[in-house]
């Protein structure tokens, strides 16, 4: 047996007295514990076991009780049944926690739980006014978002009238550069761009949706980059913002109209849409341009009439469509100085030739064969002598005769006047024309002989006058072999309304 067995056992009654439990029986049976006496029932602790200087500690229902060492000098007192006013620290604290009244409890529950009322109430109103003066992030984004919206149709609405008559392909350009196009181009921001980028863009994806163009790798179109990266587009990459300079996509199986906001590419010098499927008319918006140069919409299917170009334009080629109307006064007027080549054969044209011809001081080429154009060739005609080099009227409704002033031309190369109505007789001054390489006057009613004077043009190779009413040999010079002709015609044949003879002549007609 150990030296914690060897202590007397404590326990508890009911009144707090102590009992003294005996040692514990080898067997491992407790005997029935005895009651001890000398404990007073007011100060169960003043009880000491024995002479032994040790004492139980603890509280009635603990398992295990303590034992605590007594000093000698307390010995003797317990024995004479003194009692100590000296309790355990263990028990002090049980009577402290006794001595807190249970209103006091009550009292601080009740102040916690108005503390914590009082807060939740403040960070409740603190957060409603942080909701009313600041919108949440996606609030903000809308708004922002709804912002950009307005800003750029506001942009697009100041030049166009479009979007309010039905839309279309206008609604459908503007739906793109607000929501689908990617750049997401906006007024307001680290990365905002200048109205004129704005309308730069819509008018380039107009165009693109007029002329049948659509998102896919070959055209660049809609796409992301640049509208100047787009095929068919050319910058000037100079300035802050790159602007549209010229626009080439001949050929390409553009089918559709040219938007007239394509007057609005301010800085536009180059349109070129040859060779495609184009229908409408041509817009007139196209005079606004303060630096245009060159259009070329040749082969396509345009109507109506031809309007006014600027005064900067070099070259005009409008062939091969079908536009109708007479030629505008100031077609040539003197607001076009610059104009070098106009051709606009195999069309409907009708009208006068203007007078304001001559006023083309740089012309080189005036071409508009095929045409119904009825008057007189204007005698202002004389006046471009330095400059003109290609004149070709066939196939029209010309009359009268060929103004004396045309023989000052003598920069002239080739000169068409084949199937029209004019009528006199060729004046010997023709042989003025010593760069001249071909005249063509078969199919009208020119009437006399073959002047000799062409002899004095060493360039000449072709010369047609059959289908006229002309007579006479034709002059032995031309067949003595100092010129190889291309083609040299005339009413040569048998059947003739007039006959002519000509024993060099590559065709004789009536064939």
């Amino acid at each position: 047996m150990n030296e914690r067995d060897e202590q007397p056992q404590m326990d508890w009654d009911a009144n707090g007295s102590a009992l003294q439990l005996d040692t514990i029986m080898e067997d491992g049976n407790t005997p029935v514990p005895k009651q001890h006496s000398g404990r007073s029932k007011t100060d169960p602790w003043s009880h000491v076991m024995g002479t032994s200087n040790r004492m139980m500690t603890g509280k009635p229902g603990d398992s295990v009780l303590g034992v605590v060492d007594i000093p000698e000098s307390d010995v003797a007192d317990f024995a004479n049944g003194a009692t100590t006013t000296t309790r355990p620290e263990s028990h002090t604290a049980v009577e402290r926690k006794k001595a807190i009244p249970i209103w006091g409890i009550v009292l601080t529950v009740v102040f916690v739980i108005i503390v914590l009322a009082v807060g939740v109430v403040f960070f409740i109103i603190r957060d409603d006014d942080d909701a009313d003066s600041t919108p949440s992030p996606s609030v903000v984004t809308s708004i922002q978002s709804n912002t950009r919206d307005t800003d750029i149709r506001n942009v697009i609405l100041s030049i166009t009238n479009e979007l309010e008559n039905g839309g279309g392909l206008h609604e459908k350009a503007t739906e793109w550069i607000i929501n689908e196009d990617e750049a997401q181009l906006s007024l307001d921001g680290v990365d905002s761009v200048s109205e004129d980028r704005i309308i730069q863009r819509y008018v380039s994806a107009l165009f693109c949706y007029s002329v049948g163009l659509s998102d896919d790798s070959s055209t660049n179109a809609f796409s992301v980059l640049h509208e100047c990266n787009w095929t068919g587009f050319e910058c000037d990459w100079t300035t802050t913002e790159p602007s549209i300079k010229k626009i080439d996509m001949s050929g390409s199986g553009l089918i559709g109209t040219i938007p007239t906001e394509i007057g609005l590419l301010s800085n536009l010098t180059k349109l070129d849409l040859q060779m495609n499927s184009l229908n409408g008319t041509i817009p007139d918006t196209l005079v606004e341009l303060n630096d245009f140069r060159y259009l070329d919409l040749f082969g396509n299917m345009l109507s109506g009439s031809i309007p006014t170009f600027p005064s900067t334009m070099y070259r005009v080629y409008l062939s091969q469509n079908q536009l109708t109307g007479s030629l505008p006064e100031d077609l040539f007027d003197t607001t076009s100085p610059r104009l070098k080549d106009y051709r606009a054969h195999s069309n409907n044209l009708s009208g006068n030739i203007p007078e304001s011809i001559g006023n083309l001081q740089r012309a080189k080429v005036l071409i508009f064969y095929n045409n119904r154009l009825t008057s007189t060739i204007p005698s202002s005609i004389g006046s471009l002598s330095d400059t003109l080099n290609f004149f070709d009227f066939a196939g029209n409704f010309l009359n009268g005769t060929i103004p004396s002033e045309m023989y000052n031309l003598t920069n002239l190369g080739s000169i068409y006047l084949d199937d029209n109505f004019l009528s006199g007789t060729l004046s010997d001054r023709v042989g003025n024309l010593v760069n001249l390489q071909g005249l063509w006057l078969s199919g009208n009613s020119f009437s006399g002989t073959i002047p000799e004077s062409v002899m004095n043009i060493p360039s000449l190779v072709s010369l047609t006058f059959h289908e006229n009413f002309l007579n006479g040999t034709v002059p032995s010079t031309f067949c003595d072999g100092s010129i190889t002709w291309s083609n040299l015609t005339a009413d040569c044949n048998d059947g003739a309304d007039s006959f002519v003879s000509c024993s060099c002549c590559t065709r004789c007609y009536p064939l």
